[in-house]
């Protein structure tokens, strides 16, 4: 067993000694929840304002991946497994898949909106199963604090604190010439869809 399985959940625990076949055929169809070594979490549904930087950023991945000609599809609250865990991520870009999950190969990045609720789980808990699944980015979005964490394997295979270029902007290592200022995701309102494909196309010039 790995380093997530020592790791207590956080979160409501709403069943426990469940098999992975016994979690994807009774509780995927219910409310969101994410199956952790045997325990099933409760995910408790974001607010507007969550709902809102997750659909912006979902629309910038497609429009992006539409504008470059890259071969990518985009998420909202997917399955994900990794090696001790099927995980449901805010947002997660992959590789083209049929499959009812997104195998671990095909992972390019995930963005996690965290909320004081759900601090530990995405700072602690996410951060070492998405590191230990070899996720190539990861994104933390803090909506309490303001704050934005970009992190990237690094040669070791572990995630690394990106730092932001002298305009501000973080460069996506996964994507190329995607590059975003965290401070978008504080605007009031948010890009539109207009705003969003001419984002998507300026960063491809």
């Amino acid at each position: 067993m790995g380093l997530t399985s020592k790791i207590l959940p956080s979160g409501t625990i709403i069943a426990q000694d469940v098999a992975e076949k016994a979690f994807l055929e009774t509780y995927t169809q219910k409310a969101p929840s994410e199956w952790i070594n045997g325990s099933v979490i409760d995910l408790p549904l974001h607010d507007e304002t969550c709902k809102d930087v997750q659909g912006f950023l979902t629309e910038l991945f497609r429009n992006y991946f539409s504008a470059s000609g890259q071969a990518g599809q985009v998420g909202e609250n997917a399955l994900f497994k990794t090696p001790e865990t099927l995980r449901r991520p805010d947002v997660i870009v992959y590789q083209a898949t049929d499959q009812s999950h997104t195998p671990v190969e095909q992972a390019l990045l995930i963005v996690e909106i965290s909320t004081p609720e759900s601090h530990r789980r995405d700072r602690v808990e996410k951060f070492l199963a998405y590191e230990m699944a070899r996720v190539p980015e990861y994104w933390v979005i803090d909506m309490a604090t303001e704050e934005v964490l970009f992190y990237h394997l690094n040669d070791n295979g572990l995630y690394e604190l990106a730092e932001l270029d002298e305009a501000y902007l973080y460069h996506s290592t996964s994507l190329p010439k995607l590059q975003i200022s965290p401070d978008i995701f504080w605007q009031e309102p948010l890009p539109d869809s207009d705003e969003v494909i001419a984002l998507a196309k300026a960063m491809l010039r």
